[in-house]
């Protein structure tokens, strides 16, 4: 499931633009998240919220926080997520540090339940 497709982050902040559905997911899963080098002296911190509906109100999912990493090389950051402790819908959030010029990329990797 591609919680965003690659895109290019130029802001101080972001979040995706609509929710990631987890309807039929359960259990242990993992947040992968791709960024190019950002040739300069950045960091970018990620963070997971939830909610109820795909177009409600979004809060952060306790424990789901990346400090803020360096991305001046490339790299991969991974959050291990587990379902049954998230609502319904799901973002990825993120915070950029410094003057970045890069492209990011995420990736939910969960499996179907089991009916």
């Amino acid at each position: 499931l591609s919680l965003h497709d690659a895109l290019p982050i130029c802001t101080a902040t972001g979040t995706q633009t609509t929710g990631t559905n987890l309807a039929g997911y359960d259990g242990a899963c993992m947040v992968t998240v791709n960024y190019t080098a950002a040739g300069a002296a950045t960091s970018l911190a990620l963070k997971i919220s939830d909610c109820d509906t795909v177009g409600g109100s979004y809060v952060d999912v306790t424990g789901m926080t990346l400090a803020a990493f360096s991305t001046v090389a490339a790299g991969i950051a991974q959050m291990p997520l587990d379902t049954r402790n998230c609502r319904q819908f799901i973002k990825l959030n993120w915070t950029v540090t410094g003057t970045y010029s890069s492209v990011m990329s995420s990736v939910l990797i969960a499996q179907k339940q089991y009916k």
